[in-house]
């Protein structure tokens, strides 16, 4: 991928940030066919996640309802949501936890429940993570090439016959 058209994305992705933000809405994308609940899983940082992961292991719902808590602090949604819906997922978070929690004397069923909930949590959580980082090189790159272009930019006062002193070696 060309320096060009990786700038050419991100001004696209930052030119929708920017729209959404102004419009009362957070940027962050989900694929169209995840159910509701699933919706409600925020992105938290890694190290939370795994606390997320641990909970829901050893107390069943647990976990999730700390997810659903978090998420006010550090926590963002997968998808992009009015600001005022985030306490009505933050409220499903809670439900799916304490459901979990209930369902758990049923054949265990809430305990796996609640370990693939937080294996959910995890892996979006490093998702989200990979996704940080990526964004924060795509801008660096567009600033490296920003800097390339306005340098270029001011050197053409040079006279013709004169080799730019970037190009001396």
């Amino acid at each position: 991928m060309s320096v060009a058209s990786s700038s050419f994305s991100l001004d696209k992705e930052l030119a929708y940030t920017k729209l959404e933000e102004e419009n009362g809405y957070q940027n962050l994308a989900t694929s169209e066919s995840t159910a509701l609940f699933q919706t409600c899983i925020p992105y938290l940082p890694v190290e939370i996640a795994v606390v997320c992961l641990m909970f829901n292991i050893l107390i069943p719902g647990f976990g999730s309802i700390l997810c659903g808590i978090v998420n006010f602090c550090c926590g963002k949604m997968q998808e992009t949501v009015k600001k005022e819906d985030i306490p009505m997922k933050v409220f499903i978070n809670l439900l799916v936890g304490f459901m979990q929690l209930m369902t758990v004397t049923f054949l265990l069923v809430g305990w796996f429940w609640s370990i693939a909930w937080g294996i959910k949590i995890l892996l979006l959580s490093i998702e989200n993570q990979k996704r940080i980082k990526r964004q924060k090189i795509l801008k660096e790159q567009k600033q490296k090439c920003k800097f390339a272009f306005n340098y270029a930019a001011t050197d053409d006062n040079n006279d013709d016959d004169e080799i730019p002193p970037r190009l001396k070696y």
